[in-house]
């Protein structure tokens, strides 16, 4: 189980997960998606792979993943609709 500072609360399993999966996100990069998934997997620090701690660690897997897949996009305003606009 990794080691996280907190005070007087408990983490959650969403919290705990999300550190995990932030630490091996950075130890592994984002440039091969098959090893960070495998990686991922490895990390998993609840024991078993069921009941609410998996769901957990399964939603933040997903929503890191997610945010890593799908860059920001530009506001509607600075988005090129038909070249330049010369014409």
């Amino acid at each position: 189980m990794p080691r996280l500072a907190h005070r007087g609360n408990h983490l959650t399993w969403r919290q705990i997960s999300a550190h995990v999966i932030r630490d091996v996100i950075a130890r592994t990069g984002i440039e091969d998606p098959e090893l960070l998934r495998r990686e991922i997997r490895k990390a998993y620090p609840f024991g078993a792979r069921k009941y609410w701690p998996y769901k957990a660690w399964l939603a933040e897997v997903k929503t890191q993943l997610q945010a890593h897949e799908h860059p920001p996009q530009l506001p509607l305003e600075e988005l090129p609709l038909f070249g330049s606009g010369e014409g």
